[in-house]
């Protein structure tokens, strides 16, 4: 073989060797990396629920902290309110099919049953999902009239249930009712499907029988309810709140002091679920940190956002989530010292 024709072979080789790395560099460049942030940019979304809520009002904030920051150049993050948390869990489901950033605060309990496959609306398992924060909780009241004869969550035998529907409290109420009670919803008590306010106006005239308040303690819409309406709140016993736990890892319950409502007179126990932000495994780091430092390094911007800001700090952020940590969030709470579960 002659010294040109190798000379030519070489080149060749070369060519093709320098045209593969760029093919796997392309390639590789169409996913987002957690370990290469220049992918970062563009609008990123943080779905939450409707504007009026504490996980829009807080994540608003956030979210203007951000891009206050300058530390993502070029990314603009953009908070979106939705109609709830099937809206979220479907949005945030198509980013990562996507496979794009985003960001989303929700229930822990309706991420948490999407991730291991047992959400009624959502079918098969999705473990990309990571957990980044915990957001506080929303405590679940259930109410009757002051003049009712239910007194116990199993005289609700045979009654009705005002409830947002597909939201985190009616999946509570109807695993509370089945679990802690043996009552199944449409066949011991009837589902109505209606809002806070139609709840608080059902309670006046009579048009339910019960109905769910939310609300981190002591709740607005509770404490306008006790003030316009004679009404009480229904406590769980020791024996359901055992067997719930057991079965749905995602529920707790907490006391609720006498006095902590209008002609609440007596301490009463009551259910309580958390609120986390998520996002799936390849979110990148970079955008995951800055969210966090949003939080725990603008300490006073932050807790201008609204009051329940004071309680999201180090010593709950991280506390007990049962998704995955982020990589971007379980190396972040790793440096500043934060003990995981991890």
């Amino acid at each position: 073989m002659s010294k040109k024709v190798k000379r030519l072979i070489s080149v060749f080789i070369l060519i093709l060797g320098i045209s593969s790395v760029a093919a796997v560099y392309v390639v590789d460049a169409t996913n987002y990396s957690t370990n290469d942030d220049d992918f970062v940019s563009g609008v990123i979304p943080v779905y939450t629920p409707g504007s009026g809520g504490i996980l829009y009002i807080v994540n608003a904030g956030l979210t203007n902290i951000m891009n206050n920051q300058g530390s993502l150049s070029d990314v603009k993050m953009a908070t979106e309110s939705t109609s709830g948390s099937s809206e979220i869990a479907a949005l945030s489901l198509d980013k990562a099919r996507e496979n794009k950033p985003y960001l989303a605060a929700i229930s822990e309990p309706d991420i948490y049953r999407i991730y291991e496959g047992t959400h009624e609306y959502f079918e098969g398992k999705h473990p990309d999902l990571r957990a980044v924060a915990k957001l506080g909780y929303a405590a679940i009241h259930l109410i009757v009239a002051d003049s009712s004869d239910i007194h116990s969550f199993a005289d609700l035998k045979g009654k009705t249930v005002g409830v947002g529907a597909g939201t985190a409290q009616e999946a509570y109420i109807v695993d509370l009712l089945r679990t802690g009670y043996g009552l199944e919803a449409g066949v011991d008590y009837e589902l109505i499907p209606i809002g806070y306010q139609e709840v608080q106006q059902g309670i006046q005239d009579n048009s339910v029988d019960s109905g769910v308040l939310m609300g981190s303690l002591p709740a607005p819409l509770m404490q306008e309810a006790a003030q316009t309406t004679d009404v009480r709140i229904l406590t769980v016993d020791e024996e359901a709140q055992q067997k719930v736990e057991e079965d749905h890892p995602y529920y707790s319950f907490m006391p609720l002091e006498a006095g902590t409502y209008q002609n609440q007179d007596e301490d009463l126990v009551i259910g309580s679920i958390d609120l986390i932000t998520y996002t799936h495994e390849n979110t990148p780091d970079l955008l995951v940190e800055e969210y966090l430092k949003g939080i725990l390094e603008n300490r006073e911007a932050f807790e201008q956002v609204h009051g329940t800001a004071k309680d999201i700090n180090e010593d709950t952020i991280a506390d007990g989530m049962l998704l995955p940590l982020h990589p971007g969030a379980e190396n972040y709470y790793r440096q500043v010292g934060i003990t995981t579960d991890e």
